[in-house]
């Protein structure tokens, strides 16, 4: 690898020339090292700015709820990698990207780790140099002084969130719908004991096992030249050694049955999932638009059909989050007052109603058309893009956005209402409410406490 000294970057902001705007389905050139190093580059010279995403994949269902490493070690590697590394010591990396008009962020989730970059496109250089840097000497940083010190970091964010009202939201969900023996039911901050027991041993054993070039792929959206591009990341990147990969964890994903669970605390509401399917699967795109169709603000099917004739509904929400190995449904009617057992008959008889919806068909158009208007807005921003493309890297390759879109394109009204009639009426769901202390006895019935884990 190039040493980063005898890189030297003039930076300047040129005159963005118009262009034409971006199509639906960017055209995505692709190539690969021979260390397995997978690069993704989309050309678009609108503006004088790149954005890029490093996804790792390394995200917490590789700890295997703590099989192969303790929950939360991935998280905590993502921080620790802003450390520095020998050539880019004490912050430099933030630093020289600022300095440069640029900034950085970073995102762990259950699949993947994701570092992200939005410079002035003569600043991409560096941004590579920066990246294989912080890829080729990953455990530069790694002492028992810093460790400690990004735990205690790792430990006051878990805090903050669980404070935060709906904060924790997400990890209770993920704990209710997902058996305690299925990767995604541990959180991806980690649990609190866990993390404290964290060791430079644990960490230095997944990094060289999961942060390594033959499992990264690499994402380039911007004003750029696609030769300079290949030189540049040949250049940085090339001499990185591939490595033996930790063999990926053996996990039971089976999905947990219709269960009722009750947690103290934030808005009086209940929340219905309903285990469904991973992101890869054919049903995926229609569970997505069935919740728009059923809880869309002011127009969905369930927003009309409670809150219009119960003044004690506040509000209702839908959403379908899908990984690799697993999704569920989700479905939150927040309320006033009152018990909660009838407000969970009161959705299963609307689910049902809904599969003779005459008007489902409309519904279902302008949930599409929705849908491609986001993906205009975030194609037409090289960063959003990127992160776009980093999200469904793992899924159909460089052409997963334009799968995408001809799936949901290719969608009808009866692909909603076999999703609706197979996940939703036909399966019974886990419950949780949401009470607090003093309306306990408001719970569904049976309700067992939910822990977080």
């Amino acid at each position: 690898m190039q040493h980063l000294g005898n890189l030297a970057i003039t930076v300047f902001m040129a005159t963005a020339v118009a262009k034409p705007v971006v199509a639906l389905d960017p055209v995505v050139h692709s190539f690969a090292l021979e260390n397995g190093l997978e690069v993704w580059v989309c050309v678009d010279a609108k503006a004088p700015l790149v954005a890029t995403a490093l996804r790792l994949e390394m995200g917490t269902a590789d700890e295997a709820g703590g099989q192969i490493a303790p929950p939360g070690v991935a998280h905590l590697i993502e921080h620790l990698m802003f450390r520095g590394s020998p050539h880019a010591p004490d912050g430099s990396y933030d630093r020289w990207l600022e300095a440069a008009g640029g900034e950085s962020n970073a995102w762990t989730d259950h699949d993947a780790t994701v570092y992200t970059t939005l410079v002035p496109s003569n600043a991409l250089e560096l941004v590579l140099a920066l990246e294989a840097e912080r890829l080729g000497h990953r455990l530069a940083s790694l002492d028992a002084r810093a460790l400690r010190a990004e735990v205690q970091v790792v430990l006051a964010e878990r805090a903050e969130k669980m404070d935060l009202e709906g904060g924790d939201d997400q990890m209770a969900w993920h704990a209710a719908v997902f058996p305690d023996h299925h990767p995604y039911h541990w959180p991806v901050l980690g649990t609190v004991a866990e993390v404290e027991r964290l060791s430079t041993k644990d960490v230095a054993r997944f990094v060289q096992g999961r942060m390594v070039p033959n499992r990264s792929r690499l994402i380039i959206v911007g004003d750029v030249e696609l030769a300079q591009v290949e030189r540049w990341v040949q250049k940085w990147f090339g001499d990185l050694p591939a490595e033996s990969a930790l063999d990926q964890p053996t996990v039971s994903v089976r999905k947990a049955q219709g269960a009722d669970w009750v947690r103290v605390g934030g808005p009086h509401q209940l929340t219905l999932l309903w285990p469904t399917v991973s992101r890869l699967d054919a049903a995926a795109p229609a569970l997505d638009l069935a919740a728009s169709l059923l809880a869309r603000p002011g127009r969905g099917w369930l927003v009309r059909a409670l809150m219009g004739v119960d003044s004690s509904v506040e509000r209702v929400h839908a959403w379908h989050w899908a990984g690799e190995l697993g999704g569920y449904f989700g479905l939150t009617v927040e309320v006033g007052e009152g018990d909660l057992g009838p407000v969970k008959s009161r959705i299963q008889d609307e689910l049902s109603r809904v599969l003779d919806m005459g008007s489902a068909d409309r519904f279902i158009e302008a949930a599409r058309l929705r849908w491609r208007t986001d993906k205009i807005r975030a194609l037409e921003d090289p960063e959003r893009r990127a992160m776009a493309l980093a999200e469904c890297a793992a899924d159909e390759g460089p052409g997963c956005l334009a799968a995408r879109s001809q799936r949901l394109d290719a969608l009808d009204s009866a692909d909603v209402r076999d999703v609706i009639e197979r996940f939703l009426v036909g399966a019974p769901p886990v419950t949780v409410s949401t009470v607090s202390l003093p309306n306990l006895g408001q719970a569904v019935d049976g309700a067992s406490p939910l822990v977080i884990p």
